[in-house]
């Protein structure tokens, strides 16, 4: 049986491992305000404190690895199959998750929906058929309503730019 530090398996440190950056980057985006525990029952015990937090996510890691070294002892080749196909399956899952819950987030934090009033369709058809002379030309605003003036200015006023160029 191969084993690093003469105590654990190589699959029992690679889960380890991959359990602690787990942790460690959990912990990280929690006290920095980036992430929510999406794990509905490490969120109860992160409600508790991150003591806590921590003591029952090492006592869940602890678990599966007293499992996997009295597994390699009684049947090495079939336990050590499963704790690679574990210690992949935890990588793709957390991959996945990442992707599912965070990406969502953070295009929607980039692409935040406005609130412009609506445009008139009447008067946007006249400009495309040229009826009516399109925006800005000659002074005449054709089918934009005043009120994304009004929303512009506001916002103009907001950014802190000054004078609008």
């Amino acid at each position: 049986m191969r084993s690093i530090l003469c105590f654990l398996s190589v699959e029992s440190w690679a889960l380890f491992a991959l359990c602690m950056a787990d942790l460690a980057l959990t912990v990280w985006l929690l006290s920095r305000g980036l992430a929510n525990e999406a794990n509905p029952l490490m969120q109860y015990y992160l409600d508790y404190g991150l003591g806590a937090f921590v003591g029952v996510k090492l006592l869940l890691v602890a678990a599966p690895l007293i499992i996997i070294e009295w597994g390699l002892r009684r049947r090495p080749q079939t336990v050590r199959r499963l704790a690679r196909a574990g210690v992949y399956g935890y990588f793709g899952v957390y991959g996945l998750l990442h992707l599912g819950i965070n990406v969502p987030d953070a295009l929607a934090k980039r692409f935040e929906p406005t609130n412009y009033p609506p445009v008139n369709r009447e008067l946007l058809r006249l400009e495309r058929e040229g009826l009516v002379p399109p925006f800005y030309t000659d002074g005449a605003v054709a089918a934009i309503p005043p009120e994304y003036f009004q929303f512009a200015e506001a916002a103009w006023a907001g950014s802190g730019a000054g004078s609008r160029p």
